[in-house]
């Protein structure tokens, strides 16, 4: 499966589902979703700086160790996860970081503190000392911004035409910005879209974005059209360490992000609504 795969709508009971979950390319890992074409492609982007190996640092709640690990062991590379604030004992345990560690990378504790500005600074200090390529918590894609085009954006030219509301959940806020990228460069009829924050708010993060690729590329982002619903500091059971299950007709949704996302959906009076799928939740093989 190419990342050039433009994945399906489908229309299931009162909803349209973009499927990015059913994009699982390797027969070796779980590891699915847009975040792992961002990812894919950023390091397609970035050979020559990733040809010695690739490092990260994360959080132990978040599957971006197995999508690094993965993306690593396809291009033959070592990869190396940072953690902070947390035992070696505990982590252990721990789904991500087991997986990670099965397909290959090597797993380390480098902080007291599992703040992300640590965890990039240490990774960053890392990659440069050992000329490895960090990649950004979140996959950030700022200085690569034609990832967002490549990754995400090219994702939405199969919206269908009946298709008004678009609701995305918000973690990084990366696809998100993809999302709206693709919005302003592809015909569609969307009208509104509700952007559900199950992370810190990521407003100041999104404008920022719509200010550089304007700037960069000309393209003017529709955020009139964004309403964010700012769930993680306003309503209960969406910090983002909590998890919620959900499911609708046969979707099983990932439990951090889509679930919860769905289910503040249920609640509403929309029609005419996609709900975009950014991934499903990584299980061991």
């Amino acid at each position: 499966m190419e990342t050039d795969f433009i994945t399906p709508v489908e229309k299931r009971g009162d909803f349209y589902f973009k499927r990015e979950d059913v994009y699982v390319p390797y027969d070796f890992s779980p590891a699915n979703g847009s975040k792992l074409r961002q990812c894919q492609l950023l390091i397609k982007k970035n050979a020559e700086a990733a040809k010695n190996g690739i490092v990260t640092g994360t959080s132990i709640l978040s599957p971006q160790a197995v999508i690094a690990a993965s993306v690593a062991k396809q291009i033959n590379v070592p990869c190396d996860i940072f953690y902070g604030g947390t035992r070696q004992e505990l982590l252990e345990t721990k789904k991500y970081p087991s997986i990670a560690k099965k397909l290959g990378a090597n797993i380390s504790i480098v902080s007291k503190m599992a703040y992300t500005s640590v965890l990039t600074s240490k990774a960053e200090e890392y990659a440069n000392t050992n000329g490895r390529f960090n990649i950004r918590y979140g996959f950030d894609l700022r200085n690569n911004l034609d990832v967002f085009i490549g990754s995400v954006a090219t994702q939405t030219q199969n919206i269908p035409k009946e298709a008004k509301i678009l609701v995305v959940t918000v973690g990084s806020a990366i696809t998100l910005i993809g999302i709206l990228c693709g919005l302003a460069m592809y015909e569609n009829n969307i009208e509104k879209v509700f952007a559900i924050g199950c992370a810190p708010n990521r407003i100041n993060k999104i404008q920022d974005y719509a200010n550089m690729i304007y700037f960069e590329r000309g393209i003017v982002l529709p955020v009139g059209k964004l309403k964010y619903i700012d769930a993680f500091n306003n309503i209960k059971g969406y910090k983002y360490e909590n998890t919620m299950k959900e499911e609708y007709n046969g979707i099983v949704f990932h439990p951090r992000y889509e679930a919860k996302s769905f289910c503040w959906l249920r609640k509403q009076n929309l029609s005419k609504c996609l709900f975009w799928i950014t991934g499903k939740d990584i299980q061991p093989n």
